[in-house]
């Protein structure tokens, strides 16, 4: 069984409201905790005079926000590297063994996530321009137009692997170029049917 969750400050303040009007017992029946609880929260009250929690509960944090942003950086630079490489590179830089938990943690906090690069055709600066032409030629077109085009379907047969590559990006960045995994014609060894 886990740990249960924290009595929220609300409920802390009511069982206080109800301590010199019902028993420890009573009040932990009513809110639905151990007695054992409400003794602590009381004994908490009386010391303190506060029901909220200490400042610097919990463990402390591994890394301090330089290295945060080292790492963030380090992300952001090569968005292909893995969070094990930079859990290593850290080590080295800084003397500290971090987990790659930990760098993951760290990169979700800056909202960077681990994704599948979407992957795109490879096109150059022609092509973009020649495609752009083409659209704004045919932006008017009506439906009636378009009936006229007869649109095909391709199949592609890889002959090589096609891993899926992992980039770390932010939400809306989709379509950055360094987020993109360029494909080839063919695929740089494919067949298209």
């Amino acid at each position: 069984m886990g740990p249960r969750p924290r009595m929220t400050l609300e409920r802390r303040y009511k069982a206080l409201s109800w301590r010199g009007k019902l028993s420890e017992v009573a009040i932990a029946r009513k809110l639905g905790v151990a007695r054992r609880t409400i003794q602590c929260l009381l004994k908490k009250y009386e010391e303190t005079g506060s029901a909220a929690d200490k400042k610097g509960r919990g463990r402390k944090r591994l890394t301090n926000q330089r290295e945060d942003r080292m790492l963030i950086r380090k992300s952001l630079y090569n968005r292909r590297v893995t969070s094990q490489q930079l859990a290593e590179e850290m080590q080295k830089m800084t003397g500290k063994q971090l987990s790659t938990t930990t760098v993951k943690t760290r990169l979700l906090e800056a909202g960077l996530k681990s994704c599948r690069a979407t992957r795109k055709p490879l096109l150059t600066a022609q092509n973009r321009k020649r495609r752009l032409l083409w659209a704004r030629a045919h932006k008017t077109w009506t439906v009636q137009q378009w009936r006229t085009v007869m649109f095909t379907y391709e199949s592609r047969f890889s002959l090589v692997s096609d891993k899926p590559v992992h980039v770390r990006r932010r939400r809306g960045e989709r379509f950055n170029k360094d987020c993109i995994a360029p494909t080839m014609k063919q695929g740089g060894g494919g067949l298209m049917v």
